[in-house]
């Protein structure tokens, strides 16, 4: 198959306040620009070329007209990390958190302070993840493990016009290493921390050269808990807590029966059966009306993972996804792609909320999603290839079961067993069987006015219709229909060198609410984002530096909350409504420099000014929410840093010695920014030093994260009013490891 690179050129602002500040912006990139015309200099340590599919066909980084933090396979391993959550603390303006009381697969991601407060199944994503070009509905375990990814791309601002629904933060594209003609492949162990045992392979075998090939990639974490509860009495380890069990794989074949047809498919499993992190009680008040008389002060820990918990607190998670893509070159320029997928998850979660040994608060949730899916994509080029064109159809399909109710007692001798209508305070609200169906098609181009000067325009039209019933409602259906777009304008100042400007509309779903309890089942509104930008892509010193930076306002209407609700019964509710409007601006820049050989230095800096510009009066008197909060899982600033350098020890081996550090400001994990969830800021330190002996294929690593033992929050509820406590959880703590692997 034929593989293209195309220069595009991009993006166009909107209103008179809107297009003043991006020219301004755009002013302040144009000094100097003759700086990177300077003569090529002799060394050859450059920084790498990137090549992305930001905008669903193959180009250059640096001729994307959108802000694009990109990471290689290589990347990911030499940082230490192995899952989406663990990475983002190096990307700019990304926060990849756990929803609360919700385990450890219910995931939220935001990103450029857009995104969702809750992973339930009838609340949508406000930053898409996809793999492969296969777009990932459900939004627990989205923390993947990132086992044979040729790269991972993260594209900030709404990506609506060719990446759909539910993009109006961003989204997440993962590429796989794709089969190929050479065998090849690695093998790894992993020792560490917590009794940390890894094992992952992968190998890749070309059954028939240059038309048949095969990778298969497998994956195995397990490690003991980090955190733990304790008998109050005797102070004896009851049970671990946040401990790690999974297992995943993904096995890739590539058919390619002529020069212009070839079929990828791809299957990929896992299974996980961890705990959930401890919960840490930071504050309580036994007065509450709910509260267990045995509430006591003693119950508060002075180590943050470790608590008193008496029930259970488990984790499961299977999943299983398969996708076939068909890519047929009709001619030298077009190129028809069809991406068909299917996947299904399966979650089930039970946590003893409250830390103490009384039932005070139990929380458990199964649910069972599938999701298939249906894209023709078309690509080409025309008139002399100054037009690029994105055409494409997408269906989009998905059912869900959840059960999700909470239990709760003032009485401390009293137990509640999971499931049991019968149970004291059981209250089965939460509930829900869905079905969500999305249908939309699109197109864009980019043509190029002049050498320099590109033009780019785009739209695409969604229809959303949801079906939900619940325990006390009947099954009701719901609709909406949104036109969203993209324009802007890119100009090439000279090969190293390009501005953008650029106008996107992004829009998520609507749906219903999964409550009971005779409140109404009530349906919520989709949200609606507008972004203008401004962008630089540039490199200097003979391609020795590459900078890369970005400013935007965003205007963001009918934000989608989940706010949590007490009933007079002592459970809760969780309720998500369009609560609120809000003004987002920032800035990006990402520095990536090769001062001189072997050396490579990383800077990377998001800045957030968030703020709401209006709150629905009612939303205020439910919640407390006003206008002068900070928006949720949105820190200021966030920057990362690191530096790599390679010693030469001999001809075939070389010690190669890695650090970072990333940095956050204050985060609030709680709509009305509750000063006990706030986490502030904090910093983490990481460092690597890898031994490689390369005739052997053989590679020896010591790392270390978190090296300085940094405490914070990774959420947290406060339900001090009516049970008496409010808890958090905390991340992992400092950790070490040793990883050998054997390459051939």
């Amino acid at each position: 198959m034929k593989s293209r690179a195309f220069d595009t050129r991009s993006v166009f602002s909107r209103n008179r306040t809107a297009r003043a500040a991006l020219l301004a912006g755009a002013a302040l990139f144009l000094p100097g620009v003759a700086l990177a015309q300077e003569e090529p200099q002799d060394d050859d340590s450059r920084v790498e070329e990137i090549v992305v599919t930001a905008q669903r066909y193959e180009q250059n980084l640096q001729d994307v007209p959108i802000s694009v933090s990109v990471f290689s396979g290589d990347d990911i391993e030499e940082r230490s990390t192995e899952g989406l959550q663990a990475f983002s603390q190096f990307v700019p303006n990304l926060q990849f958190s756990n929803a609360p009381s919700s385990g450890a697969s219910g995931n939220v991601i935001y990103l450029r302070g857009v995104g969702n407060n809750d992973s339930g199944v009838e609340f949508s994503p406000g930053v898409g993840v996809y793999v492969d070009g296969v777009y990932i509905g459900v939004m627990r375990g989205l923390d993947l493990d990132l086992v044979g990814a040729e790269r991972m791309e993260v594209l900030r601002g709404p990506q609506g016009t060719l990446f759909g629904r539910n993009t109006t933060g961003g989204a997440i594209n993962i590429v796989s290493r794709r089969p190929s003609d050479e065998f090849e492949g690695d093998f790894s162990l992993t020792a560490g921390s917590f009794d940390r045992l890894d094992a992952r392979a992968n190998l890749n075998i070309p059954i028939i050269p240059g038309e048949f090939a095969a990778r298969v990639g497998i994956a195995s974490r397990n490690q003991s808990g980090y955190g733990q509860s304790l008998d109050l009495t005797t102070g004896d380890t009851i049970a671990e807590l946040g401990d790690v069990e999974a297992t995943s794989g993904r096995v890739q074949f590539l058919v390619t029966p002529t020069d212009d047809l070839e079929f990828q498919i791809s299957v990929d499993a896992t299974r996980s059966r961890g705990g959930v992190p401890p919960y840490h009680i930071i504050a309580m008040n036994p007065g509450a009306f709910f509260a267990s008389p045995g509430l006591n002060p003693a119950y508060i820990s002075n180590d943050p993972l470790t608590n008193y918990s008496n029930g259970p607190n488990t984790n499961d998670l299977d999943s299983f996804g398969a996708s076939l893509v068909a890519t047929l070159d009709l001619n030298e320029h077009w190129t028809l792609r069809s991406i068909s997928s299917h996947r299904e998850v399966q979650t089930r979660y039970e946590i003893d909320v409250d830390g103490t040994p009384w039932q005070i608060l139990h929380s458990w949730q199964e649910t069972e999603q599938s999701q298939s899916s249906q894209e023709f994509l078309l690509t080409g080029e025309s008139f002399d290839e100054r037009l690029h064109t994105v055409l494409g159809v997408f269906y989009y399909k998905d059912e869900a079961f959840s059960l999700r109710p909470s239990a709760s007692t003032a009485n401390p001798g009293a137990t509640v067993t999971p499931g049991s209508p019968t149970a004291p305070n059981w209250n089965p609200a939460g509930g829900q069987v869905g079905e969500n169906v999305s249908r939309a098609v699109y197109g864009q181009g980019t043509f190029a006015l002049t050498d320099q000067l590109s033009v780019t325009g785009g739209l695409r039209y969604t229809e959303d219709e949801v079906t939900a019933a619940g325990p006390f409602h009947a099954a009701d259906t719901f609709s909406w229909d949104a036109l969203t777009g993209r324009a802007g304008l890119e100009y090439r100042w000279n090969d190293d060198v390009m501005t953008y400007v650029s106008a996107a509309r992004g829009y998520k779903s609507g749906g219903v609410n999964s409550i009971g309890s005779g409140l109404a089942f009530a349906p919520f509104d989709p949200e609606f984002l507008w972004t203008y930008e401004v962008g630089l892509k540039s490199e200097w010193f003979d391609n020795r530096l590459r900078l890369n930076a970005a400013l935007f306002q965003s205007d963001f209407q009918d934000m989608q909350f989940r706010q949590r609700i007490v009933l007079s019964d002592g459970t809760f509710i969780a309720v998500i409504g369009n609560a609120a409007a809000a003004e987002i601006s920032g800035a990006e820049l990402e520095v990536e420099a090769v001062p001189v050989e072997d050396l490579t230095l990383n800077l990377s800096v998001g800045y957030l000014d968030a703020a709401y510009s209006e709150v629905d009066p009612l939303v205020t008197v439910a919640t407390g929410l006003t206008a002068d909060k900070h928006l949720v899982e949105t820190p200021e600033w966030t920057a990362s840093a690191g530096a790599e350098y390679a010693f030469h020890l001999s001809e075939d081996s070389e010690l190669t010695a890695r650090v970072d550090y990333s940095y956050r400001t204050a985060i609030e994990h709680e709509i009305t920014n509750n000063p006990l969830l706030r986490q502030p800021a904090y910093g983490l330190l990481n460092a690597r030093l890898t031994y490689n002996y390369e005739p052997g294929g053989w590679s020896l690593a010591i790392f270390g994260t978190n090296l300085t033992d940094e405490e914070y929050i990774l959420n947290g509820i406060d339900f001090r009013a009516a049970f008496g406590v409010a808890v958090s959880q905390y991340a992992r703590p400092a950790e070490w490891g040793v990883t050998l692997r054997k390459s051939f």
